[in-house]
């Protein structure tokens, strides 16, 4: 498996693309991009990025690459009118990434109860406890949530326990609310185990992990759709395992948010039915996923024997393309633009071509003159080319991590 769209892999031993960011992967140059825009540092030009999508997408299409996953129905459709709408492919290319392309939601298993459905009772005086956890930033709905959480302590103080988790809370946060800048994986997830609401009034998700997570642990997972949340409606359905509010203004969601946390708050009932919901749907996906995940495998292997499997240079030939009307240095150009993008920390990220059958000396020669030390706008750093003209023996080479 080859997960979080890094480069494919280039062995005879069958592989699936696992997810989350590709389109900032084949149109950036980065392995994942948090937010696709003013965090995601250099972009290429327009026409680099079109050429960058064209040559990386098309080694999807190699007999070795068995299906790409992306974890929704939306993005999946991003990336099918992205090749619809670029001319350097055939109908026919197009009807086999339409075969390829496919959908699985991830989902976290709930972790085991004492009570089947997972739910915890609100004692009669019990405050409700709600959680939000964010980092800084506008698309995370910081400065919404301080409103309402302010709102909140001001109209039923005695009714509601609020945890703030994220540095650098927004000033004028209510000092009743319980800061918490970071957590231990284990002291969050019990965090999460004993609160009822957990809050996200984000603007912007590639999917929504923590949201699920929450709901898995019994959480009312209260959050809104909107442009760069429509795919809120393939994980939650709004007062059946979840509250989802519509895409508005600042000052209307904050009065909506508002109105809808009271109202948990007022009635428990309503509440535990919702937490109920969740905790059924996030079990249900759960299952889903490791039912889809062992039939690919299967199917994977059983359709592609070791004897027939292609080797690396028939899953090459493959994907080239003669067809398209390429400059060789525009494309080294847009391949060593990843090399040179500005990575945390202030160092350069590395790229590697591991198949150089699919470059022409000009390009090889490029990537060769790279390896020289170099010093640019993004400081000093080495791009290492390294030649692999044999499929690597070792299971599983291609995997990868974000």
């Amino acid at each position: 498996m080859v997960h979080t769209s890094k480069v494919p892999a280039d062995d005879g031993v069958p592989w699936v693309a696992d997810c989350d960011c590709l389109m900032a992967t084949l149109l950036l140059g980065r392995d994942f991009v948090m937010g696709h825009g003013a965090e995601s540092g250099p972009r290429l030009d327009e026409e680099l990025s079109r050429l960058r999508f064209a040559l990386m997408s098309r080694r999807y299409l190699s007999p070795a690459c068995f299906g790409v996953l992306f974890h929704t129905e939306t993005m999946r459709s991003v990336f099918l009118d992205a090749v619809a709408e670029d001319p350097d492919f055939t109908s026919a290319e197009r009807e086999r990434f339409d075969a390829k392309c496919g959908v699985m939601l991830p989902m976290s298993e709930p972790p085991p109860t004492p009570d089947p459905a997972g739910l915890k009772w609100r004692e009669p005086g019990e405050p409700c406890r709600i959680v939000y956890s964010g980092r800084a930033g506008a698309m995370k709905g910081q400065d919404v949530a301080a409103a309402v959480f302010n709102e909140l302590i001001r109209r039923m103080p005695d009714r509601v326990a609020l945890t703030w988790i994220g540095q650098s809370p927004p000033e004028g946060l209510a000092a009743e609310v319980e800061v918490l800048p970071t957590l231990q994986r284990t002291d969050y997830l019990d965090l999460i185990g004993s609160s009822h609401v957990y809050f996200c009034p984000t603007t912007q998700e590639s999917y929504g992990m923590a949201m699920v997570e929450a709901a898995g642990h019994s959480c009312v997972v209260v959050t809104g759709e909107g442009p760069l949340m429509s795919h809120i409606g393939e994980l939650f359905t709004h007062d059946h395992d979840a509250v989802v509010i519509e895409s508005a203004a600042t000052d209307i969601r904050v009065s909506t948010y508002l109105a809808e946390l009271e109202d948990l708050v007022i009635d428990p009932t309503r509440c535990e039915r919702l937490a109920r919901g969740g905790r059924m749907r996030v079990a249900r996906g759960h299952r889903v996923q490791r039912r889809q995940l062992s039939q690919l495998y299967d199917q994977m292997f059983r359709s592609t024997p070791a004897s027939t499997r292609p080797s690396a240079s028939e899953a090459a030939a493959d994907c080239r393309s003669p067809k398209l009307p390429l400059d060789t240095s525009t494309i080294s150009t847009a391949i060593l633009g990843a090399a040179h993008s500005k990575a945390g920390g202030g160092e350069a990220r590395n790229f590697a071509i591991r198949d150089r059958s699919l470059l022409t000396p000009d390009m090889a020669e490029a990537i060769r003159s790279s390896n020289e030390p170099s010093t640019g706008a993004h400081g000093t750093g080495r791009v290492r080319g390294r030649a692999r003209h044999d499929p690597d023996p070792r299971p599983g080479v291609g995997t990868a991590s974000r």
